[in-house]
């Protein structure tokens, strides 16, 4: 299978962080841009892994209604 993301292409241990989170979750393209796309910088990233861990979510559409709610 191709990715339209790559591991490789993230500069920061954030990024690599916060994909390898998203993979675990859910491993599909769209759902892992929909994320990246709401997370731009290490700032929103480390934001919303902090969040991940303190809520404890684990589903994609527990993320996407989270992502939706605050940032539309």
């Amino acid at each position: 299978m191709t990715y339209i993301v790559n591991r490789e292409k993230f500069k920061t241990d954030l990024g690599r962080q916060l994909y390898d989170r998203l993979v675990s979750i859910l491993d599909d393209d769209d759902f892992i841009l929909a994320v990246l796309v709401e997370t731009q910088g290490d700032e929103k990233k480390k934001a919303f892994l902090d969040m991940l861990d303190k809520t404890g979510m684990n589903t994609a559409d527990e993320i996407l209604d989270y992502l939706d709610n605050i940032y539309n």
